[in-house]
């Protein structure tokens, strides 16, 4: 069940704390334990389906095959960002480029995509609030067997495996280091938490390309796109190797 919980402080203070996934069986139970008001802070809890109106299995598995087909696209995306400056990063391309006196701007080029790399990998992994699409959402939906069963037999192995790739990414190392990362040095500007090191970027770089597979088998396994994403990157690879070309 799909709810919200909503908090009323003093008459005067309202917010909303949306939960993904609750069991019925434990409903009646929040309300007897939960709703009460304080005699200190007049507090109000009450529970209710979230966006007001509870989805059905079908209309979630529908969520998750649309939260699929958009980060399929990021993961294309990701995967063009990255060729293009693997390719704009050999020596080859760069000295002829700063030798014209082009370095500054090339390397103004370069930041644009290691940040939207950043940007489009670590928004997967957020926290999911209410109206959220990001990756993330899509495997908390599955978690509910009412939507999973949802999937056609042929596709099961692909949403297995991309829950299981899912799984391994959320405790990899290189997840809490770049998303460290984003939030002290890009989405925001603070100091790194003691003992925190900078990022290599072949740490992005590799955990981008994890979660464009992540992407992918989930695409395949929601039957939205059986296409294999490296496919869709060559043409990417292609026009990078045009671009930089010019300067060889």
């Amino acid at each position: 069940m799909y709810l919200s919980i909503n908090f009323l402080l003093s008459n005067r203070f309202y917010f909303q704390i949306p939960i993904l996934y609750f069991p019925k069986s434990l409903l009646l139970k929040v309300f007897a334990f939960f709703i009460f008001p304080t005699c200190a802070g007049h507090c109000c809890l009450e529970i209710c389906p979230l966006g007001g109106n509870e989805m059905t299995p079908e209309e979630r598995w529908g969520r998750v095959r649309g939260i699929a087909a958009d980060a399929y696209r990021d993961g294309i995306d990701m995967l063009a960002c990255v060729e293009i400056l693997e390719r704009g990063n050999r020596e080859e391309t760069f000295v002829p480029i700063r030798d014209a006196g082009g370095g500054l701007a090339m390397n103004r080029i370069r930041d644009a995509l290691f940040w939207r790399i950043l940007f489009l990998a670590m928004r997967a992994y957020a926290p999911v609030r209410k109206g959220d699409k990001q990756l993330r959402a899509a495997f908390e939906l599955l978690r509910d067997p009412e939507v999973s069963r949802l999937a056609y037999e042929e596709n099961r192995a692909d949403l297995d495996r991309a829950v299981d790739l899912w799984k391994l990414a959320e405790t990899d190392e290189r997840n809490a280091s770049l998303s460290h990362y984003r939030n002290k040095a890009a989405a925001h500007w603070s100091e790194l938490d003691d003992g925190r090191e900078l990022p290599q970027i072949n740490d992005l770089f590799g955990f981008a390309r994890s979660t464009a597979t992540i992407a992918e088998k989930l695409a395949a396994g929601t039957g939205v796109v059986m296409i294999d994403i490296d496919h869709q990157v060559e043409a990417f690879r292609e026009s990078a190797d045009a671009l930089w070309s010019r300067w060889a």
